[in-house]
């Protein structure tokens, strides 16, 4: 029992530290890395306001060539994607985005990792307090940010 409590209490002492990290790395973030985030945060913004909110938001963002691939939903476009949002059949009811952590290559390449916790509902069905961890790609073109790459993956309950 007492090895069991040590084991938890490193545990949680390593989380805190781990995300300590990664809020001095966000506040330190360069230039480049900053309009990232930001992105990031209008991103979540956009996706809890939902319908034409969220579609017009990820319409202008989005490249035409996305690749969007995700738990119960798969791999789809650009198209679908934003006609989920707009149609009502993707609705996300909350959504907690943290531990970020972005590198940029070549001052046009950005690749964002962070983990997340949503409740989202698909066609009718909710998928309640899912964990999950998100890779985002962006490519800088004539001075704009383009979502290229989304792809998260579910991370089983211990």
């Amino acid at each position: 029992m007492a090895r069991a409590l040590l084991v938890f209490v490193a545990s949680a002492a390593l989380l805190i530290f781990v995300n300590a990290q990664a809020t001095s790395a966000k506040k330190g973030a360069t230039g480049l890395e900053q309009e990232v985030l930001k992105i990031e945060q209008e991103k979540i913004k956009a996706m809890l306001a939902g319908g034409a909110i969220a579609a017009d938001w990820f319409a202008r963002m989005e490249d035409d060539n996305l690749t969007y691939i995700a738990p119960f939903r798969g791999s789809l476009s650009k198209a679908q994607y934003v006609d989920q949002y707009r149609s009502g059949e993707f609705k996300v009811h909350a959504s907690e985005h943290y531990n970020f952590h972005v590198t940029i290559y070549n001052a046009d390449t950005a690749v964002v990792t962070y983990l997340t916790r949503n409740t989202n509902e698909v066609k009718g069905r909710v998928h309640g307090g899912t964990h999950a961890a998100a890779t985002d790609v962006f490519f800088k073109r004539d001075g704009q940010w383009r979502h290229i790459v989304h792809h998260v993956t579910l991370i089983a309950p211990r």
